[in-house]
């Protein structure tokens, strides 16, 4: 009721208003058609194979209110989104499209609310390409160590006068255990599980080849930039020298609500002489959580000194939206390889967003749950990073208690420059002070209530305008005056009490208190996984050693034992690379001979596929499967194993999988592929194993692709009867 009271109230205004100056209401609906625009010209030309056609059209009404565009005879192929008074025509043509003497007709119409139409006419001039290969990937991959998938590349080219491309990846081009396979007629996969010292290394590079047979093969080099660590606890240790943003200067935008790319641009600070070229890598994945986020690469063309990056519009409806993470990289092109000063990554850490709608929602989307009170605040866990959005005029409040004998670090990360006010308050309504980063878009506080002392609540205020932050803490036991560190690990002095170790990724602060002292730790390993341990100490305030043990080694006297690993350098620090040989637990030793120290252990994992059948990571490479019981088969996170065997019509096949350490058989999925690629059959659950049967409809290769979350130890068993 109230809005038709509006609209009435706004009629009886424009009905006096059309009085007062002797015209007639009528007017509003005179008859006159929408304005509609595009922004090319009439008459437009293109190269096949080397342009992407992109127009937007927008339309206005003299009436105001929406106007509808819609497209006449619609190229086949492209694309036509339409949104209230705007719309975005999208066209990649083929070499059937290249046109003669006449040109190809556009036709774009707007129609009114009040049913009147207007048109715009583009005539489009296509020309043929040249006929060679062109590979349609970046010429670059951003990948995060931290990954628990392989790094995977869908090599895709063109040629528009071939229909088969020959796609390959030599050897000696390409990071040592990277794999290849043609996968169709203009496409291959490449396959790449890193190992942990070559996730140490910054930069690495992949040569593919496409040969039509009618011109010279045509070479693309990629390169894959290994991403910077996020924040973690250390969140402002290293970074507070800004040397990335001493280098490329960006202003995150405002949210966006468009029916356009979204335009990110950057410059190269004066004064830099090294950097030559700009790549925008983005994601809508969650960047922050470990959660193998896969980014996009953009590389971003210059005008001027200005450099611009797109990121594609993600057609979102009302009522929906997104966040996107980016991070843009200056490129020394003519650096040596293996150089990994090459790359510099701005911000330092974590990365920029920024906040995606549809041109047709006005609102900035809140939290799907509203913590508008201190009552109410959602509580800050120590855990994850949490998501949030900042709208404007809307509190957001976030809380933590913190126990007595404790401290909590909080963290708010941003986009710096971005309209985020953020206050911090203790239970009796005190400032507590926040350090903003002076490169990056975070601010921190650390929180501590001595050994005794009641808990206490600390309530975070945040205010923005449309603006996306994360929020999470990390907390210990606080310390006081000449307690040690390790006390909350204690006791850890023998094989049977040792500290457990995440499989893929620890990090521990702890200190030996004396020299007699020793800290233990346990992690679970299957034979053939890499791991590396990395210990980071003061060298002046003492020594300190790692010594690694096998399952195996787990009755040496430890005083004595050397282990299956060692690093007792004089040096400040340690570190450990390691291919284990034994599957189960193993235990790693921190000692001192000569006074005690604190430190930070850092470990990592990888599960390397080692077993009888390694390499069949792809369809491309399934290992030949016997009809038998085939054990001590290993799978790693999201890096399938892949089998094939000959099927006969007639015949029924059964399968059988047993899941054995890591995990159960749920949380594994098989399932079987006819020659064509079709999918035939797939595993049920029961029992505590997969089961998979199907008879084959005819004779020819049957392949079982075999996947899991989590790494493995299985038994297969295949059997087959007649019918």
């Amino acid at each position: 009721m109230h809005r038709l009271r509006m609209a009435f109230a706004l009629g009886v205004l424009f009905a006096l208003a059309a009085w007062v100056s002797g015209c007639s209401n009528t007017d509003l609906d005179s008859g006159e058609p929408p304005v509609i625009t595009v922004d090319v010209r009439s008459e437009e030309t293109y190269v096949v194979g080397e342009d992407i056609i992109q127009i937007y059209v927008t339309a206005t009404h003299v009436a105001g209110g929406p106007v509808r565009l819609s497209m006449v005879d619609k190229p086949e192929r492209a694309q036509f989104q339409a949104f209230q008074n705007s719309a975005a025509f999208t066209w990649d043509p083929i070499a059937s499209d290249v046109t003669g003497d006449t040109p190809r007709r556009l036709v774009f119409v707007a129609t009114s609310s009040n049913g009147k139409t207007a048109e715009r006419v583009v005539h489009v001039h296509l020309r043929a390409g040249n006929g060679q290969p062109r590979f349609l990937n970046s010429a670059s991959e951003m990948y995060d160590p931290a990954s628990s998938v392989p790094l995977t590349i869908e090599v895709r080219v063109r040629d528009d006068d071939s229909r088969f491309v020959q796609l390959d990846m030599p050897a000696h081009l390409a990071p040592e255990g990277a794999t290849f396979e043609q996968t169709g007629d203009l496409t291959g996969l490449f396959l790449w599980n890193p190992s942990l010292e070559q996730r140490t290394k910054r930069v690495h590079t992949v040569t593919f080849i496409a040969n039509d047979d009618d011109n010279l093969p045509v070479e693309h080099r990629v390169t894959i930039l290994m991403k910077q660590k996020d924040t973690g606890g250390e969140i402002g240790d290293s970074h507070d020298r800004c040397e990335a943003e001493e280098i490329i200067e960006h202003s995150p935008p405002p949210a966006q609500r468009t029916h356009k790319s979204h335009i990110i641009d950057a410059r190269l600070k004066p004064g830099n002489t090294r950097y030559s070229s700009l790549v925008l890598y983005w994601t809508l994945d969650d960047p922050m959580n470990g959660s193998d986020a896969y980014f996009h690469s953009v590389d971003m063309y210059p005008e001027g000194d200005l450099y611009r990056g797109l990121i594609p519009n993600q057609l979102l409806a009302p009522g929906e939206s997104k966040t996107v993470f980016y991070n843009i990289c200056a490129f020394d092109e003519n650096a040596p390889s293996g150089d990994d000063t090459a790359i510099v990554c701005a911000p330092s850490s974590i990365a920029y967003s920024m906040n995606l709608y549809s041109p047709d929602e006005p609102d900035c989307l809140d939290d799907a749950t509203r913590q508008d009170s201190p009552a109410t605040a959602a509580p800050i866990l120590d855990t994850a990073w949490e998501f949030w959005r900042a709208c404007k005029d809307r509190e957001d409040y976030h809380a933590i208690t913190v126990q007595g004998g404790q401290e909590a670090e909080v963290f708010v990360v941003y986009s710096k420059g971005s309209a985020l006010e953020l206050n911090l308050m203790d239970d009796a309504q005190r400032a507590v002070p926040l350090t903003a980063s002076p490169c990056t878009g975070y601010s921190s506080a650390l929180l501590s209530v001595p050994e005794g002392q009641p808990a206490r609540r600390f309530v975070l205020r945040v205010l923005g305008d449309d603006v996306a932050y994360q929020v999470t803490a990390f907390t210990e036991e606080s310390i006081e005056p000449g307690q040690c560190i390790d006390e909350h690990l204690e006791p850890n002095d023998t094989f049977t009490d040792a500290t457990p170790l995440q499989m893929s990724h620890s990090k521990i602060s702890a200190e030996i208190c004396a020299p007699d002292d020793i800290d233990i730790y346990a992690i679970d390993l299957f034979a053939g996984d890499q791991v590396v341990f990395d210990l980071t100490f003061e060298h002046a305030r003492g020594d300190l050693d790692l010594t690694l043990f096998l399952p195996s080694q787990s009755s040496e006297n430890i005083g004595d034992g050397v282990g299956a690993a060692q690093s007792w350098s004089t040096d400040d620090d340690e570190s450990i690379f390691f291919t284990t040989p034994e599957t189960g637990t193993h235990y790693l030793l921190v000692d001192t001979g000569t006074t005690g120290n604190t430190y930070m252990l850092e470990t990592m994992s990888t599960c390397v596929d080692s077993d009888a059948y390694a390499g069949n990571d792809h369809r491309g490479q399934a290992a030949l499967l016997t009809l038998d019981e085939h054990t001590d088969l290993k799978l790693c996170p999201e890096q399938d194993d892949w089998f094939r065997r000959q099927g006969f019509a007639g015949t029924l096949l059964l399968g059988e999988l047993f899941v054995h350490a890591g995990g159960v058989a749920g949380d594994v999925t098989l399932e079987a592929y006819d020659e064509q690629g079709t999918r035939i059959a797939q595993s049920t659950p029961g029992n505590g194993r997969l089961d998979i049967e199907f008879a084959p409809t005819q004779s020819g290769p049957v392949y079982f692709k075999i996947r899991s979350s989590k790494r493995l130890i299985y038994t297969f068993t295949l059997m087959q009867f007649d019918l």
